[in-house]
């Protein structure tokens, strides 16, 4: 999966926000209420090589496998990329340029082009609402939610519409303002679309693809981005603004800011400004210089989407002087006056020779060097060598050689590889020192009295050192301001020059030619301005753009409050075949209707220059050959138009058709409506929809009742925000943004990443303690990402204690182990790992781990014989492992899907009567009925009870056991309860229960004893939960058949393979019914709580019977990346292709698997 710049950035700066899950987890967002599938016109490029029969199927599978993994509870909106703004479709143009010319040089077919206006995009139109149409019919799960689909014949990119659909939802007076959302796709786009609209409980999900084998798809990771951490990691960057602001602090304006500062760095409508790119750390320039600069500004920079370009351009003038100065030393000074280090230069090296006159100041930083100079000279014991082992700027160099050369020292200058900065070392000429000491011992010298030459020297360097301390001291601000504004007076001819050949080759402008350059900034500026309304106000105007292929320099960007309050003018967006001859190359002519293809050919076309066959690609520009810059000439809007409309009489009905706009509908479930929906006409092997359950209707969007562009009150943020919205705030922690190396993306980080740091809440505890408040008490686990879980264990380095069957007298319920050396040294790295895991991966600091907890997650829930619903944990034999100070114990808002509830008499009757009614002979067992009562009116006459796996009889003392029912002409009421375990009859008991017959009300039942022989001929199908059968969730089983999940809800249900004739085969096991909402009684059932598919032994033994009987169709399966229905030419392990496949079906014959009892779920 390609991560996109701006999420890559987020990820990494933010890296709790980022969360890859693996399908078994998906169903936190069973509690979604909007998901927006937003289908992008590039996102089927990965089809490209396909025909559209087999494009389409792909596309309405993946379409279906969403919905049923993110599960939307109110409403699923479905867009498709329509007719985009102008400013979009330069953008589009130079992409379809570049694709065509590429394929030419590689010499590959031509890509399929999947643009609005196109035939195959009208094929996709009718056959999504086919779809959705057909699926409310027919699916259950389809028919509580509104679904809304706006396809490629709406104007707008996918993220527009969703934009302007929430837009008006938080408009209207009865929105609530904890509606969850989820979208699917994970862009810089999309990423921006959630955060503009202050929405806290918002996700967005994409399945990875980083795939490179069959075998490694078959595991289907997601990839989730909690934008709920994105807003608190954020408000914990910029919470240093509350004391600084001299207006008021408002988190929500500040996140604004923060998609404008984005949308600059990472937008693909416009060229980025150089050194402001993403990935060169554009972005954390400009957050870096908004919290320095918004101090000092009235307000924040944008309201709303109205950007104050006066505050705008004091964020564009502090980054000019640290990023345009440097791409200017890089691109303009130093390959003129490049040294290559490490390299040596002695003082006296004639290149040296010039140093700067004698300063009239001194800086700070100055007087540092300066004082441990004058040490070293007046200290006799020292070294002979100073050396100062730090960088100096190239001002302090030249204030060091000055004052080495006027005190006659030695100087050398070296580069360090090990601390990798420029050393300077001094020494002396001469060792006078030892000099002097040899002429105090010597009387015989001449030359004593007359003054020494070292005293000469010394005279000399006393009198330097004297005019050096009376020099002014000026702070090192001073005088970095008065060398900044020396620098620029003296680089203003080059920068200019610099400049002038950037814009004469990148723009073709002359940068001196004032009005030009005027025109450049104001185009550039102005369409900041509209994209940044996208995402607030919507589409302000269609046909606006930006004429140049790269964007103004940062410096230019000034005196921008001329262009405030900029009024765009009001148009329309281009027809769908303006759309295609705006974008499409010559090569694409075929897309387009005949009468237009000779004006992208013919060369007397009066627009032939809009499409060149040959044509310059810039890579040099850009870091990645994707952002390359194809050098295309900009489309005369007048020009194309004109053409166009000289053609548009030669159009034939169905062409003229294709050019019109379609609408937005709005499907809903009304069991009223019996209507038949026709199959698209284009495709006769779809079956019509008998009866369409669907009421279909044209969308009409609600009119903006109050405008609300905030975070609305009442929204529940931090620890109440919504069960599947994680929140730091669970935990008490710090938070520092520093460098930590997190390795998000399979490498490490160099960027700025926030590190959050948990407090450790358990100190001064013992094991024992914490054992009798943790084990067997539900915690949630996983700290983001809570999930419930019970605590079955608790360890440290020497112990553990872990959960056991209370016994009777006993005081608690928990053992005690000591770990052996192997085990101690297990718990270690397991810790350790954990440990890693936690730092490297998520930036959480969760301190030193003293102990760890064993806990089993939550695995659903289940409705017990009683009624009852429980919750359902794995077992403790799969418990996993987790530090003490990650859990939280309880949550403020918990999930109410696992919400458990007690056995009421009614819920036992009903039970009790959905048991009796189920099956034509009535079969029931009773495993856990302990003491509930059953009226006998409620059981059928004639019915019979085969009691399997316990033996039921009544609660007298004195009771014949020949005998397994009495009878009483005052009414029927049966207790059920166990039996004493005196008794000695070995027949199963059974009993026909009728109600002429004289019934004892008094007579209570019970189970018998365990020896007994049943009689009765055993029945291969009952009712849920008899004979004790288990039953294992879908990816348990799964696994245990080591086949993936996908391939076990094949082959449990209705599988059709295609014989060689064409005919089709039913070779499935059939014991679930997904649309038909049935199942086999007995061997599935469906966990009416989480809405998985579960398995009883029974189910499981026969999955496995019929794996080792054919193994290779199986694994077939397993490989298979089309979501087809299997032919048998794909049978590749034999040539008897059809005799394999009656095989199959002779096998499931012998089995009588076709004629096993279905019920409802």
């Amino acid at each position: 999966m390609i991560i996109p710049k701006l999420v890559e950035f987020v990820c990494e700066r933010y890296p709790l926000s980022s969360q890859v899950i693996t399908e078994q987890y998906i169903p936190e967002f069973d509690i979604t209420d909007i998901v927006y599938n937003s289908c992008q016109t590039n996102s089927f490029d990965r089809y490209h090589r396909l025909n559209e029969e087999q494009i389409l199927p792909r596309i309405f599978n993946k379409i279906c496998y969403i919905y049923g993994q993110i599960k939307p509870k109110k409403i699923f909106f479905l867009t498709v990329d329509g007719v985009t703004p102008r400013i979009k479709m330069n953008q589009e143009r130079s992409k379809q340029f570049q694709s065509a010319k590429e394929s030419l040089i590689k010499r590959e077919p031509l890509a399929d082009v999947v643009l609005p206006g196109t035939a195959f995009m009208a094929k996709l139109t009718a056959q999504l609402r086919y779809l959705v149409a057909k699926k409310i019919s027919e699916d259950i799960e389809w028919r509580d939610v509104e679904v809304i689909v706006s396809g490629p014949d709406v104007p707008g990119e996918s993220k527009h519409k969703i934009a302007e659909y929430i837009r008006l939802c938080k408009s209207q007076a009865d929105y609530d303002p904890n509606t969850k959302h989820c979208m699917y796709g994970i862009r810089d786009d999309l990423l921006l679309v959630s955060l503009a609209t202050h929405e806290p409980n918002f996700a967005l999900v994409c399945e990875q693809d980083d795939a490179q084998n069959a075998d490694e798809r078959k595991k289907s990771q997601y990839f989730l981005l909690h934008l709920s951490l994105i807003r608190e990691c954020l408000e914990r960057e910029f919470s240093s603004l509350k004391s600084s602001l001299p207006f008021k602090y408002d988190f929500e304006r500040i996140l604004d800011d923060f998609v404008l500062l984005s949308l600059i760095t990472s937008n693909d409508l416009l060229p980025r400004l150089s050194g402001l790119q993403v990935n060169r750390g554009g972005l954390n320039i400009l957050m870096k210089i908004y919290k320095e600069v918004l101090p000092t500004c009235d307000d924040y920079i944008q309201n709303g989407g109205q950007i104050t370009l006066t505050r705008l351009e004091k964020i564009f003038a502090r980054a000019s002087t640290i990023v345009e100065s440097k791409l200017f030393e890089e691109q303009y000074v130093e390959p003129i006056c490049k040294l290559s280090p490490p390299y040596t230069k002695p003082f006296d090296d004639p290149q040296h020779q010039q140093v700067a006159t004698m300063p009239t100041f001194i800086t700070e930083t100055e007087t540092v060097i300066f004082n441990a100079i004058r040490n070293y000279l007046s200290d006799h014991t020292h070294s002979s060598v100073l050396r100062f082992p730090f960088a100096f700027s190239g001002e302090q160099r030249s204030f060091a050689l000055k004052l080495v050369k006027d005190l006659d020292l030695s100087c050398l200058i070296a580069y360090s590889h090990a601390s990798k900065v420029t050393e300077l070392e001094l020494s002396f000429a001469h060792n006078y020192f030892a000099d002097e000491a040899d002429d105090d011992h010597s009387d015989c010298d001449p030359s004593k009295s007359e003054p020494s030459k070292q005293s000469r020297l010394n005279e000399k360097r006393q009198k330097v050192l004297q005019e050096y301390s009376s020099l002014e001291l000026i702070t090192d601000a001073e005088f970095n301001k008065q060398l900044e504004e020396k620098k620029k007076k003296e680089l203003e001819p080059a920068i200019e020059k610099w400049k002038a050949a950037y814009y004469k080759e990148m723009l073709d402008i002359d940068f001196f030619a004032s009005d030009l350059l005027e025109h450049a900034v104001a185009s550039y500026i102005l369409s900041i301005q509209l994209i940044n309304s996208f995402y607030y106000q919507g589409i302000l105007s269609w046909r606006w753009f930006y004429p140049y292929h790269y964007a103004p320099k940062l410096s230019d960007l000034k005196d921008l409050g001329r262009f405030q309050g900029f009024n765009f003018p009001a148009d329309q967006p281009f027809t769908l075949h303006e759309y295609l001859m705006a974008v499409l190359p010559p090569c694409h002519k075929r897309l387009v209707p005949v009468p237009y293809q000779g004006l992208m050919t013919d060369y007397k076309s009066p627009i032939s220059l809009f499409y060149p066959t040959r044509f310059y690609t810039d890579f040099n520009k850009n870091d990645l050959d994707e952002e390359c810059i194809p050098k295309i000439p900009f489309v005369d809007e007048k020009q194309l138009l004109e053409a166009i409309q000289s053609k548009q009489g030669l159009l034939r009905e169905h062409e003229l058709r294709s050019n019109r706009f379609g609408e937005i509908y709005h499907f809903a479930y009304d069991k009223d409506q019996n209507r038949i929906y026709k199959n698209p006409s284009y495709n006769s092997r779809l079956p019509d929809v008998r009866p369409c359950l669907a009421r279909e209707t044209v969308y009409h969007p609600p009119a903006v009742i109050q405008d609300k562009p905030i975070l609305l009150p009442g929204a529940k943020l931090g620890k109440d925000s919504p069960v599947g919205f994680p929140s730091l705030d669970h935990i008490s922690h710090d938070s520092l943004l520093t460098k930590h190396d997190v390795c998000v993306f399979k490498k490490e980080s160099s960027k700025d990443t926030m590190i959050i740091s948990i407090k450790n809440r358990y100190t001064d505890t013992s094991l024992q303690e914490l054992a009798n408040l943790l084990i067997a008490r539900q915690v949630h686990v996983g700290y983001p990402y809570l999930k419930e879980a019970i605590i079955v264990g608790v360890s440290n380095s020497e112990y553990k204690y872990f959960i056991k069957s209370k016994e009777e007298g006993e005081s608690h319920n928990f053992s005690k182990h000591q770990w052996t050396e192997e085990e101690r040294e297990a718990w270690y790295k397991k810790k350790c790992a954990i440990q890693h895991k936690y730092n490297k991966r998520l930036g959480l600091l969760i301190g030193d781990t003293e102990f760890m907890i064993h806990f089993c997650l939550l695995n659903g829930m289940h409705r017990n014989e009683e009624g009852a619903i429980a919750k359902r944990y794995r077992h403790p034999s799969n418990a996993s492992v987790i530090p003490l100070q990650t859990i939280v114990i309880k949550v403020s808002n918990p999930d109410d899907r696992f919400t458990c509830t007690q056995a009421s008499s009614q819920g036992i009757e009903a039970k009790a009567n959905r048991a009796w009614h189920a099956l034509n002979d009535n079969i029931i067992t009773h495993n856990t009925l302990n003491n509930n009562t059953i009226t006998a009116h409620s059981i059928p006459n004639n019915n019979k009870v085969d009691h399997h796996n316990t033996a039921w009889g009544p609660l007298n003392d004195n009771h014949d056991h020949t005998t397994r029912h009495s009878s009483n002409n005052s009414g029927n009421k049966y207790t059920w309860g166990p039996l004493s375990n005196d008794h000695s009859n070995t027949n199963t008991i059974h009993s026909i229960l009728n109600n002429n017959q004289d019934d004892n009300p008094n007579t209570t039942w019970g189970p018998l004893n365990n020896d007994h022989n049943n009689t009765t001929q055993r029945f291969s199908y009952d009712s849920d939960n008899e004979q004790g059968l288990k039953y294992l969730p879908a990816r348990e089983v799964a696994n245990d058949c080591k086949i993936s999940a996908l391939t076990l809800s094949k082959i449990t249900s209705s599988l059709l393979v295609m014989e060689s004739n064409g005919n089709k085969l039913n070779v499935g096991l059939n014991l679930k019914f997904e649309h038909r909402k049935e199942r086999v009684i007995g061997y599935t059932r469906k966990n009416s709580i989480a809405g998985y598919w579960e398995y009883s032994d029974r189910a499981i033994g026969l999955i496995h019977e019929f794996i080792a009987a054919f193994p290779e169709f199986v694994d077939l399966l397993n490989t298979r990346k089309e979501n087809t229905i299997p032919h048998t030419e794909e049978f590749m392990w034999t040539t008897e292709q059809n005799d394999y496949l009656y095989k199959m079906r002779d096998w499931l014959n012998n089995r009588e698997i076709h004629s096993l009892h279905r019920a409802t779920i």
